[in-house]
C-alpha cells in the first residue's frame, strides 16, 4: 500500500487534510524565518568585520537561504497536493463532502474510496496528472 494511502486510511480523510495543512504552513513559517534571518545577515555583514568573520556568515546565510527555499518549494509541493485531494473528497454521486472509507490503493498515486453516505466508489488521485508539453 502507498504511502499516500496508508496516511488517509490511518488518519481518515479529514484528519488527513488537517495535518496536511498544519505540516505546510509549518514549512512556510520556518522558510520565512529563513528569509528574515537572511536579511538579518545582509543588515549586518554591512558592518566592518574580519574577513573571515564574513565568510562564517556569508555560508551560514547561503545554507539558511537555501533552507529556506527548501522549505517554501515543500510548503507549496504540499499545499497543492491537500487541495488537490480536497478537491475529490467530494461524492461523486450524492455530494457530500469527505465522508468516505478508504477501501484499497490503486497504484502508488490513486486510492479508491467509498462514500459513507450512498455507497458510491470512486479514485482519488494525490497529484494533478502531469501535462504533455505541447508540440
Amino acid at each position: 500500500m502507498s504511502r499516500f494511502a496508508q496516511s488517509l486510511k490511518s488518519h481518515g480523510f479529514r484528519s488527513w487534510y488537517e495535518r496536511q495543512l498544519i505540516i505546510s504552513h509549518g514549512f512556510m513559517v520556518t522558510g520565512l524565518l529563513c528569509v528574515v534571518a537572511l536579511a538579518a545577515w545582509i543588515e549586518e555583514s554591512r558592518q566592518h568585520a574580519a574577513l573571515s568573520d564574513q565568510l562564517i556568515g556569508f555560508a551560514f546565510a547561503a545554507l539558511g537561504g537555501w533552507f529556506g527555499l527548501q522549505c517554501l518549494r515543500e510548503y507549496r509541493r504540499s499545499l497543492i497536493t491537500a487541495e488537490f485531494v480536497s478537491g475529490q473528497a467530494s461524492c461523486p454521486n450524492c455530494e457530500t463532502y469527505g465522508r468516505l472509507t478508504i477501501l484499497d490503493a490503486e497504484g502508488e498515486h490513486a486510492v479508491r474510496v467509498r462514500c459513507k453516505h450512498c455507497a458510491h466508489e470512486w479514485l482519488i488521485e494525490d497529484e494533478p496528472n502531469k501535462q504533455l508539453p505541447s508540440t
